[in-house]
């Protein structure tokens, strides 16, 4: 027997399918923008330190996922991860030591979240070949509720590049799930908070790792 609903009511099902449709449209829209502004022209870096760390706190959260994946698709391989690089890639203000062995970067964007950037090597005396990269959410704001760096754009603007995508299910309960990129001599991985799905294009992404394989 059909169900009718009356006054124009649509039923649940469509309802969510049309709401389903509406977040997907969303990440992608703005996957196409990352795209779109790796594409683009680098980013100016100022010369004068306390110019870099006012406009680092004038970078917003969408404005650091581009600068995130630009530097992402610029990698090559492990002779990429350089501070100047990485600087001229992200327009961050990068704090390296003299040899260039070890450099990070971090501050506070706009909407009051933060990042922090470090190199990684795999033994004392090698240069690095792993970027780490942390957000933190603002104290006064609920990561569930306005995730500043949310997992669809990035996974879609990757997908787009070439990266053959992996979701990894956390091993254990309450343990972080993440993501799994791959092109050539790069593998991302980027981790999404304890309660996240495969399909949640919402997760927030609490880290991402950059890894060169050569």
């Amino acid at each position: 027997m059909d169900i009718h609903f009356a006054g124009g009511i649509d039923p649940p099902t469509l309802r969510v399918a049309r709401a389903g449709r509406r977040v997907q449209c969303g990440a992608l829209l703005l996957a196409t923008a990352l795209l779109a502004a790796c594409a683009g022209a680098q980013p100016s870096i100022p010369s004068n330190p306390h110019t870099q760390e006012r406009a680092m706190s004038e970078m917003t959260s969408e404005q650091l996922a581009h600068a995130v994946v630009r530097l992402i698709l610029a990698i090559g391989g492990k002779r990429d991860l350089t501070p100047t690089q990485v600087a001229a890639h992200t327009g961050l203000h990068i704090a390296a030591q003299d040899n260039t062995q070890s450099f990070g970067a971090s501050g506070q964007l706009a909407d009051g979240s933060g990042y922090a950037l470090s190199s990684v090597a795999d033994a004392d005396g090698l240069p690095p070949s792993r970027l780490d990269i942390t957000f933190s959410h603002a104290p006064w704001r609920a990561a569930a509720v306005n995730c500043a760096q949310p997992i669809g754009p990035y996974r879609q603007a990757l997908v787009d590049a070439g990266f053959v995508a992996q979701w990894i299910a956390p091993p254990r309960l309450g343990s972080l799930g993440r993501w799994h990129f791959e092109r050539g001599d790069i593998v991302v991985y980027a981790f999404v908070g304890r309660d996240a799905a495969q399909d949640d294009a919402r997760a927030c992404v609490s880290t991402v790792q950059i890894l060169a394989t050569a």
